[in-house]
């Protein structure tokens, strides 16, 4: 059994979840999510699960649940005591439990036991690319296109599709969220677009933002644009949406990483923040794929 630890928002949800699916189809074996640390049942957490909108093949279960069963597997001695802890209602620690060190691909990942337990972001290509096919039916939304998503996509698929994501909330009202990730600058996002326009005759620019007003006030562009303004509480649509255009201008955002590298285009062309944190503590070397272009931020 392959568990993993969800934490973060939807982004980080399908890194974590993707490194398990890949663990788990290598070794032939469930796996499973802990999701204890999200939707207020740890004191201080926010997030939601977000996965269940979309098409995972993974099994829920209680960390204990989790943790029993990979003592069972163990067997002997700490096995013995686990099983005691766990009919007095104490929590278990995880027995085999693959911690992420830093932020860089680390190898040694990849080749954790068929019984662990994994925590940590692992935001790199290289823990799941050779997957990618299974991924892209896997982050499907479940539920079909519909309303105004509908009209939109239709348009997204007919035109010269070109995703742009702001990033702002947290971002910007939170203070340590603030110092920690920082945003885009205007002109990251004025020379994202001075590029795009370089290299397309006939753009079509579709904006996504959990601050969709100030991205209306702020970028304007001469060429037809869109300001997606009804998946307030619906990131999976947007994510989605942004998904299927051709190509993308991606925010320092786990979220937006994801809908470009799910887009299926061979040809697409991707804009990426040179600097993902604020602090120059994280090694972000393999974080964004090789074939995507940089650009200062």
């Amino acid at each position: 059994m392959i568990a993993v630890k969800l934490m973060g928002g939807l982004g980080n949800q399908m890194f974590q979840y993707a490194v398990g699916r890949q663990l788990a189809l290598m070794h032939k074996v469930d796996l499973v999510l802990d999701i204890s640390a999200l939707e207020g049942r740890t004191p201080g957490t926010f997030r939601r699960y977000e996965l269940k909108h979309l098409s995972i093949d993974a099994t829920l279960l209680d960390p204990n649940d989790i943790f029993m069963t990979q003592y069972r597997s163990i067997g002997g001695f700490r096995c013995f005591l686990a099983n005691i802890k766990s009919k007095f209602g104490l929590p278990l620690n995880p027995p085999n439990q693959v911690k992420e060190k830093g932020f860089a691909f680390d190898p040694k990942i990849p080749m954790s036991s068929d019984n662990c337990y994994l925590q940590g972001y692992f935001q790199s290509e290289k823990y799941f690319y050779q997957i990618r096919d299974v991924l892209i039916q896997d982050f499907k939304v479940v539920n079909p296109l519909k309303g105004k998503n509908k009209e939109i996509s239709d348009k997204i698929v007919s035109t010269e599709s070109v995703s742009i994501h702001i990033r702002r909330g947290d971002y910007v009202n939170d203070q340590k969220t603030a110092q920690f990730h920082g945003t885009c600058s205007l002109d990251f996002y004025r020379t994202a677009l001075d590029y795009i326009c370089s290299k397309l005759e006939n753009p079509h620019f579709y904006f996504f933002s959990d601050d969709i007003e100030w991205v209306r006030k702020n970028i304007v562009v001469n060429h037809p644009a869109i300001y997606v303004d009804n998946n307030a509480d619906c990131g999976y649509e947007d994510m989605r949406l942004m998904s299927m255009c051709r190509h993308h201008v991606v925010a320092n955002s786990s979220f937006s990483w994801w809908a470009a590298w799910l887009s299926n285009y061979p040809d697409k062309i991707v804009l990426a923040p040179k600097n993902w944190f604020r602090t120059e503590d994280l090694d972000t070397r393999d974080l964004v794929p090789s074939s995507w272009v940089v650009l200062d931020n």
